[in-house]
């Protein structure tokens, strides 16, 4: 009997830690692909001073990107934290990456999208 106690409290504070730890992960992806679009915006931003040819960098990011020198491993950088591509986009004269899993994310959390995309930030000063 003692051992059965022992056991279930056990699995009681697994499923805890396991609970809370989740989250702890979902806020890791979410960091990670926050900083990837960061990264990856300034790159294209800095490709553009540099080129002017919005066209160019649009129809070939990666190797554009590559062509900076400044990412490593391009390929995985245009990924979100959950391993999924970014969309990338053009809009307005520019170029914007989105992940819809970090949309899913703000959306369940409530959080505010300009907290994650730089354009946003830019648009609100």
């Amino acid at each position: 009997m003692e051992i059965m106690l022992v056991i279930l409290i056990i699995s009681l504070i697994g499923g805890v830690i396991g609970y809370s730890m989740k989250g702890s992960l979902e806020e890791g992806k979410a960091f990670k692909t926050q900083q990837a679009i960061s990264k990856v915006y300034e790159l294209v931003q800095l490709r553009l001073a540099e080129t002017g040819d919005l066209d160019e960098i649009y129809n070939n990011l990666k190797d554009e990107l590559e062509k900076t020198g400044l990412a490593k491993r391009v390929k995985d950088l245009l990924k979100d934290g959950w391993g999924k591509e970014f969309e990338v986009k053009r809009s307005n004269g520019e170029i914007t990456i989105q992940s819809k899993s970090l949309e899913k994310y703000i959306q369940k959390k409530g959080k505010k999208k300009s907290d994650y995309y730089p354009w946003l930030r830019e648009e609100e000063e």
